[in-house]
């Protein structure tokens, strides 16, 4: 017998709109790498996910929902609402959304860090964003079976050594490169902007 909160979350995924979740559109992933403390550390990494909002009221009954004995509660934040785990720990991702989007951030430092980023990227206007460079959204839109964007100032805090040698670097930190991947009848094929 599965657990109910494991049914919940399967029947969310054989239908995601049931959940509130637009099945349509694309679902972004987004990892950012920061150096590690000392010098041989492992770097630390904050990962997002963003999906769209079908339903408001039902994604909020689906994610309240999900547990009978320790239920999450849904708070209104400024332009948002956010999702309250119960036991909270300073590890949990920082779950918010609104009537457009549902935003997960996790952020190595803490959950408080977590809502930070989160608040600020829901909040991020379209003239802020990587989609603001016309030729960028184009090749970001293209209808690729995956796509990756790197941006390059991310890298220099990464391999600080390795971009110090590199001429010209302060322009090329702000830079953002598409990687693109394609599965075209048993064959892979990629491109770069």
């Amino acid at each position: 017998d599965m657990p109910y909160e494991a049914q919940q979350l399967m029947e969310a995924l054989k239908d995601p709109a049931k959940a509130g979740i637009d099945p349509k559109a694309d679902i972004y992933m987004f990892v950012n790498m920061m150096p590690g403390m000392g010098r041989y550390s492992s770097p630390n990494v904050e990962v997002g996910v963003l999906a769209k909002v079908s339903n408001k009221g039902d994604f909020e009954k689906f994610v309240t929902g999900i547990s009978v004995d320790d239920p999450a509660k849904v708070v209104e934040g400024e332009g948002y609402s956010r999702v309250m785990f119960p036991s909270e720990a300073s590890d949990v991702p920082a779950l918010i959304f609104n009537d457009d989007a549902i935003l997960m951030v996790f952020s190595p430092d803490s959950n408080s860090g977590s809502l930070a980023k989160a608040q600020a990227l829901l909040a991020q206007k379209h003239e802020n964003s990587l989609m603001a460079n016309k030729d960028l959204a184009a090749h970001i839109e293209g209808g690729n079976d995956g796509i990756m964007v790197v941006n390059m100032s991310g890298m220099s805090a990464m391999g600080a050594q390795v971009t110090a040698m590199i001429p010209n670097w302060n322009y090329m930190k702000e830079m953002a490169v598409a990687l693109t991947t394609n599965f075209e009848k048993g064959k892979i094929t990629g491109g770069a902007y």
